[in-house]
């Protein structure tokens, strides 16, 4: 009997150890949510305002309805470990709450400072973007998913034109590789950046909401903002 007592005891203790382990590692993954890939030249800022007519947001894909009341840009690089993180974590739920029913719209704009093949992943996207726009979203999703090392060079016109002809196939292929060659709307991307250095831009993901920067980009600083802003315009709308 007592060599069963201490089997169950082991037992449990040792179910008690794993699911410690796991809340630690989920509590260690919603923590990173908060944390921005920093470029060099930049020193980690405050929060700021950016004014909304200079986020050409007209040019950006969106997500959600361009009239929602409330618009959420990310500043992103798709060789950036916080940004997959963010997208998987907070932008899947945000879309749930409040894209999906119309309350916002998601824009993304291009910050690819990490390396050059973010440039090059950010060029992919955008001329997906002109060729279909639902293209992008499917493209923007599974590159996160399968974002490789920050360090080594992954995003290379081999693996988009993998992905493109995989996971894309409403897309013609040939013509998003020729595209792809010529660096078609790398001018695109370009203006993107002049948008991220001219507000002094210091990271990704760095998250707007109606053009105020968001310090706390988990879910629950996100929907806190999103709510506050939805209340600020209710109160101007009684006035």
């Amino acid at each position: 009997m007592q060599n069963k007592s201490s089997m169950n005891k082991g037992i449990l203790l040792a179910g008690a150890i794993v699911v410690a382990l796991l809340l630690l590692w989920l509590a260690a993954s919603l923590a990173g949510t908060s944390v921005r890939e920093q470029e060099p030249a930049s020193a980690p800022s405050a929060s700021r305002a950016v004014p909304e007519e200079e986020l050409n947001y007209d040019l950006q894909p969106v997500m959600g309805d361009r009239n929602a009341p409330i618009r959420i840009v990310e500043f992103g690089d798709y060789k950036c470990p916080a940004c997959k993180r963010w997208t998987e974590l907070v932008l899947s739920e945000l879309h749930e709450e409040f894209i999906a029913d119309g309350t916002a719209a998601f824009y993304y704009i291009h910050y690819p400072f990490l390396a050059p093949d973010s440039e090059l992943a950010a060029v992919a996207g955008e001329i997906l973007y002109h060729m279909d726009e639902s293209a992008f979203w499917t493209y923007h999703t599974r590159i996160n998913e399968l974002q490789g090392e920050k360090d080594e060079a992954w995003a290379n016109e081999s693996f988009l034109t993998r992905l493109v002809e995989r996971d894309i196939p409403s897309i013609d292929a040939e013509q998003f590789r020729a595209e792809l060659k010529e660096l078609k709307h790398l001018d695109t991307v370009k203006a993107d950046m002049k948008i991220a250095r001219k507000f002094r831009i210091g990271g990704t993901p760095t998250v707007l909401v109606n053009g105020q920067e968001i310090e706390d980009i988990s879910y629950e600083g996100m929907r806190e903002a999103i709510l506050s802003e939805l209340s600020r315009q209710q109160a101007q709308a009684a006035k």
